[in-house]
């Protein structure tokens, strides 16, 4: 009898995205089709038990299909495991660094390539004077801050309340109070670390105390300050910027500050001289203003700018650090101009943004530090750390923070 032929499909392999793992993947699943047989019916024969018709079989009706078996699931992937995450970062925090070899505050400080230098300023504990100059090799493995010639150029006499700035690899100061007899000084002394001599420059063309010193284009900007009558105190706000080319050795007056706050911060970003906060001695309060000296136009602009939140003076002994065109403005003073309270606050201003950010806080309230930046590296140098300002806990310590 004739067998109806077999049919066989192929297995049909097809993709599946797996929806419920947690990471996209495909896992394919198998599905076989059975095999199907048909019967027919057959034709008549004789038979030798008689000569009658022998009656048809009866049909065999065809199988029925075979059942197709269930898909078999082929094997699963296992889970890719989980990317493992960055480690988070620990946050900046201020780390010890070498001490000065003499306590000291209100002095002026420069960085010359990767060194620090400061001049000046107070001794603990009787405030006296300095001549004294201390350099530190911020790169140098274990470096601790070492005594460099003293300055005998005020008849002998030290002088506090002076500014600093670093220019074409020698240190200057300027300003201050002191010298014999005691007062305001028009002081412009150079430091060469290569013959490790100071001499005297063109003096400062305005004598004052408490200005700022900051350095473009070739030049150093001497901003505010004050002056008066040492003997009683008395004081006047300067308003003058003044300008010191070391190559001509020659001062000029280059412009006047719209607003005359005490201890304003200073610091030059992108051609840009930026002057913040202080003490309003009409107001008899701290205001955060931020006014803008353009070096090429020379104009100031002095709205438009995101005051200081938490609104202080600030040290003098040298510009606000920068880094990564951000101003870090560290320490100073807070409260009332007649009640001042030393800070640990740090401020950071971006001025692409105009915005300010906070920074770690200081291990200890200081004021009258010496502040700068070496790479990407900060250094808070000696100051005052006495809640208030005339406290006279002059420190020697040096702080420092990597960003």
């Amino acid at each position: 009898m004739p067998a109806g032929a077999a049919h066989t499909d192929a297995p049909d392999w097809r993709p599946r995205p797996c929806t419920s793992d947690p990471a996209p993947r495909r896992r394919l699943l198998v599905s076989w089709f059975g095999v199907v047989l048909l019967a027919s019916a057959c034709g008549g024969g004789g038979s030798d038990e008689g000569d009658g018709a022998t009656p048809p079989l009866p049909a065999v009706p065809p199988p029925s299909p075979a059942p197709t078996p269930a898909p078999t699931p082929g094997p699963t992937a296992a889970p890719a495991p989980a990317p493992t995450p960055p480690p988070t970062p620990a946050p900046a925090s201020w780390q010890p660094g070498p001490p000065l070899l003499s306590a000291r505050d209100q002095f002026a400080g420069g960085v010359v390539g990767t060194a620090i230098f400061v001049f000046g300023g107070n001794r603990h504990p009787d405030g006296l004077n300095l001549k004294s100059t201390e350099m530190l090799n911020t790169v140098a493995p274990g470096s601790t801050w070492s005594y460099r010639a003293d300055n005998n150029n005020f008849g002998g006499h030290g002088v506090e309340e002076l500014t600093g700035a670093a220019l074409h690899g020698r240190f200057y100061v300027f300003g201050g109070l002191g010298g014999n007899p005691f007062g305001h000084v028009d002081v412009a002394e150079e430091y060469d670390p290569a013959a490790g001599t100071w001499r005297s420059r063109a003096p400062l063309p305005t004598p004052r105390t408490a200005a700022v010193a900051a350095v473009h284009d070739g030049r150093i900007y001497v901003f505010g300050g004050g002056n008066g009558d040492a003997a009683t105190g008395m004081r006047t706000q300067r308003d003058e910027v003044e300008a010191f080319d070391p190559l001509t050795n020659t001062w000029e007056l280059v412009t006047r500050m719209p607003h005359v706050y005490m201890g304003s911060a200073v610091a030059v970003v992108d051609g840009k001289a930026y002057v913040i906060s202080g003490g309003d001695l009409a107001l008899g309060a701290m205001v955060g203003d931020v006014a803008v000296f353009d070096f090429v136009r020379g104009q100031w602009t002095t709205s438009g700018r995101t005051p200081l939140p938490r609104p202080r003076a600030f040290t003098y002994g040298h510009a606000a650090p920068v880094i990564d065109g951000k101003i870090y403005l560290i320490g100073g003073v807070e409260g009332t101009v007649s009640n001042l309270i030393a800070s640990d606050k740090v401020d950071v201003y971006d001025p692409a943004a105009d915005t300010w950010a906070i920074g770690p806080t200081l291990p200890i309230q200081t004021v009258q530090s010496v502040n700068v930046a070496v790479g990407r590296r900060l250094f808070v140098v000696g100051g005052n750390r006495g809640s208030v300002i005339d406290g006279k806990e002059i420190t020697a310590a040096t702080w420092t923070l990597d960003l």
